[in-house]
């Protein structure tokens, strides 16, 4: 209990810049997903259920309404920052402190693997960011908008989309 306290404190402190907690949908989720996490972990079913059953309620809500699922098992360290939380898919992700996750973000497998990303500490995926496959972000790393991440990313690397291919005159001619 202590443990999850302190991660919603975390939490708290991260959506100060962005309004406050209590006006952030994405504080909501995140707290959320980890006050189910933690009653799932309960071994009196009194309070698993008491808990729970609001808890998946409310995950249903925030799917139905703003696309947001965040799939059972999957861990953030404290301070975790969803300051536009829409349109996300989160996969059981292993997820380090202090990471900021933007908007239209999906965190999940590849055809080969059943298996899930490693998130550092300290880590920032951007809008549109796909994570796909048992990877590794390094901590500190940096995804740029839309790019499709699906190999290691090593500490304090940005990620980004390479430029559109754009056709020179005498191409265009011909197309």
């Amino acid at each position: 209990m202590r443990e999850l306290w302190q991660s919603l404190r975390a939490d708290a402190a991260r959506y100060a810049s962005q309004g406050g907690w209590p006006r952030n949908v994405g504080f909501w989720i995140g707290a959320t997903h980890r006050i189910t996490e933690w009653a799932r972990g309960q071994p009196q079913p009194v309070r698993r259920y008491a808990v729970l059953l609001p808890g998946m309620a409310l995950t249903k809500f925030w799917r139905a309404t703003l696309g947001v699922h965040i799939m059972e098992g999957a861990s953030f360290g404290p301070g975790l920052l969803m300051p536009h939380a829409r349109s996300m898919m989160i996969g059981r992700v292993r997820a380090g402190e202090d990471c900021l996750i933007s908007d239209h973000v999906t965190i999940g497998t590849n055809a080969n693997s059943a298996e899930f990303a490693t998130i550092g500490d300290h880590v920032e995926i951007a809008p549109g960011t796909r994570i796909l496959g048992p990877i590794r972000i390094g901590d500190g790393a940096r995804t740029g908008a839309n790019t499709v991440v699906m190999r290691n990313v090593p500490e304090g690397a940005e990620v980004r989309v390479a430029a559109p291919h754009t056709l020179c005159p005498e191409e265009e001619r011909k197309a």
